[in-house]
């Protein structure tokens, strides 16, 4: 039963019974929110039995409200990281097809002894001591 509200809701109290003993605390919030009630009303509650205080109404455990700032926050931070992403795909793609990409070395392609023959020095073999 809810027996205190103020104006906001920023504090609901309730009162239930648990093993015979009667429990008055405020209602915990959800994203910073809380249901909206009036005094005297029945509530029904969910509660943590090893810490009776921690209490949450039966309504926001089954169907928790969809907007709520941390929900929308975490929103729009996975689409702005989205959209960067996209961004910088987009833009390398854009240098890549205006530039071209830099030229690969010829001793890339080619073993280290045909390249140097071809310049007409001699060849160098390394060798462990």
């Amino acid at each position: 039963m809810v027996t205190g509200v103020d104006n906001k809701p920023e504090h609901v109290k309730v009162k239930f019974k648990v093993s015979g003993k009667s429990i008055q605390t405020d209602l915990q919030d959800f994203a910073g929110m809380r249901p909206e009630a009036s005094v005297g009303e029945n509530l029904m509650v969910v509660f943590d039995p090893r810490d009776p205080k921690r209490v949450l109404s039966q309504d926001w455990v089954d169907e928790p409200p969809f907007l709520s700032f941390p929900i929308l926050g975490t929103a729009l931070l996975a689409l702005l990281c989205t959209a960067m992403a996209v961004a910088v795909i987009l833009r390398r793609r854009w240098y890549l097809r205006t530039f071209g990409s830099p030229p690969l070395a010829d001793a890339k392609t080619q073993p280290a002894s045909e390249s140097k023959e071809r310049k007409g020095e001699a060849a160098t073999h390394l060798t462990k001591p």
